[in-house]
């Protein structure tokens, strides 16, 4: 069997594994995702997805701080408690996200051997700054999540990376469940979701 085949179906099933635990605001998905990227950037890499490829090293840091960031908010007893983007938050996030996609996006359409440059740099883009917020467990990084998926699942079948297709039609329908739990759990009270809304 095709041993990128194997490494592109191990990586779905531990992302798919992970994302489900991030739904649940559950700190053990962040070392499934420190795997499941670093296989990631292998198989990118090799299917010619050069900034999906680079996103994982980001992806990986990130993961890595969030598992810091997430463990002072979590024990048995109470989960961590999502906060919200304000106006002026989401003033900023919007506009560097458009500002990150062309940029990417040029530098990547200067590189033959990439595949759909402008496409791949929207989800780099939009997946470099949804990370961070997923990281400080603000709700917004779902609704970013959701808009990437969409975007990626065709990318992928177009590449013929069916696992990772399916697996993104799976993230998809796991970000809108996980959006509907995160914002029914910041109504809960907890001195906690103050700090993450400031």
């Amino acid at each position: 069997m095709d041993t990128w085949f194997l490494l592109e179906w191990s990586a779905a099933l531990l992302s798919l594994a992970a994302v489900a635990c991030m739904a649940a605001r559950r700190r053990a998905g962040f070392p499934l995702n420190i795997l499941a990227s670093f296989i990631y950037l292998l198989v990118f890499r090799h299917s010619g997805l050069l900034g999906d490829a680079a996103l994982q090293l980001w992806f990986i840091a990130w993961l890595a701080y969030g598992w810091i960031y997430w463990k002072k908010y979590e024990n048995k007893e109470r989960l961590l408690i999502p906060g919200k983007l304000s106006v002026r938050q989401l003033l900023v996030v919007l506009p560097l996200w458009a500002a990150l996609s062309l940029l990417l996006g040029f530098s990547l359409s200067q590189q033959p051997q990439a595949a759909f440059p402008w496409a791949d740099a929207f989800c780099v883009a939009g997946s470099v700054i949804a990370q961070v917020l997923q990281s400080r467990a603000i709700i917004f990084n779902w609704w970013m999540w959701i808009l990437i998926d969409l975007v990626y699942i065709p990318v992928y079948l177009q590449k013929e990376l069916y696992a990772t297709a399916g697996l993104y039609a799976f993230f998809l329908l796991l970000a809108v469940l996980a959006l509907r739990e995160w914002k029914r759990s910041e109504a809960e009270t907890d001195p906690v979701a103050a700090y993450l809304k400031s």
